[in-house]
């Protein structure tokens, strides 16, 4: 690829491993090339597995961001208006399937909806009691919600799901869960860590909201930047028409990238953004 500066228009990023460095916070280089893409009339859009109520005011008091897609791209939220604009959750004949799963290969999970997020209490106390090797501690004390029966609550909402995340200490475990999971009807299976397994609507993907979003603000798909470093991002990288992904990627994410940037802690993105796009 060439190194002249494209017609972009929007701007799609992934949070953790991409926007964020290594210590959960947003390099002064990432900040000051977004707010000056969106002085120039860029449409920025954060992309990220979290739900709308865990994003940090660090990220939210970026100047001029536009929108927010969550939990995989099963909502967008528009900071500018304030409101919910797209949703697309998980069907409710899934559900059924999905916990019978759960309960009987004991799996501990995250449930998101409403913008929320909810956990097995059992999770949640072992998270508490002795952290995590893979999350920040502080971070899921903060932002789950945790609940005794965690099964029943996810049933009560059937159609009301954006995304349910699966943990394991041992990343080795995936495919197994991987395997346990590949039969339900109508849902996506993906990752945003080594230790997870993240169910989707059969639609549901960042790529899916990144498409919906250009499309209503009349946006081809070559006029559009996405950046990740995982799984979860690897189809939006591949829609955009100029698909980056970070120095830290893993994964085989970097297999379907047009360009490869410098780490998150490196601030990839910022310099990717000068580069291209300012």
């Amino acid at each position: 690829m060439d190194t002249d500066r494209k017609d972009i228009r929007l701007i799609a990023l992934d949070i953790d491993g991409t926007l964020l460095d290594s210590t959960g916070h947003v390099p002064a280089e990432n900040r000051l090339a977004l707010e000056e893409a969106t002085d120039r009339g860029i449409l920025v859009a954060i992309a990220t597995g979290r739900v709308l109520s865990s994003l940090p005011e660090e990220i939210l008091s970026i100047r001029g961001l536009n929108y927010a897609i969550t939990s995989n791209g099963a909502r967008i939220f528009d900071l500018i208006k304030g409101q919910n604009v797209f949703s697309n959750c998980i069907a409710a004949s899934s559900m059924p399937v999905i916990i019978e799963i759960a309960r009987a290969n004991h799996l501990q999970l995250e449930a998101f909806w409403e913008d929320r997020a909810y956990i097995d209490a059992n999770l949640y106390r072992d998270i508490d009691e002795r952290g995590s090797s893979y999350r920040r501690r502080e971070y899921v004390l903060r932002t789950r919600h945790p609940f005794e029966n965690l099964y029943d609550e996810m049933l009560a909402r059937a159609g009301m799901i954006e995304n349910i995340n699966i943990f394991f200490d041992d990343p080795a475990d995936g495919d197994n869960v991987r395997a346990m999971l590949a039969d339900i009807p109508d849902v996506t299976l993906t990752s945003s860590l080594r230790n997870n397994v993240e169910i989707g609507g059969g639609t549901t993907s960042k790529s899916n909201a990144i498409a919906h979003l250009a499309a209503a603000n009349g946006i081809a798909r070559e006029q559009v930047m996405c950046f990740g470093d995982a799984p979860n991002d690897i189809a939006m990288i591949e829609y955009a028409g100029i698909g980056v992904a970070m120095g830290n990627a893993w994964g085989g994410t970097k297999d379907h990238a047009d360009y490869v940037a410098e780490t998150n802690d490196e601030a990839g993105v910022g310099k990717t953004i000068r580069r291209f796009c300012l």
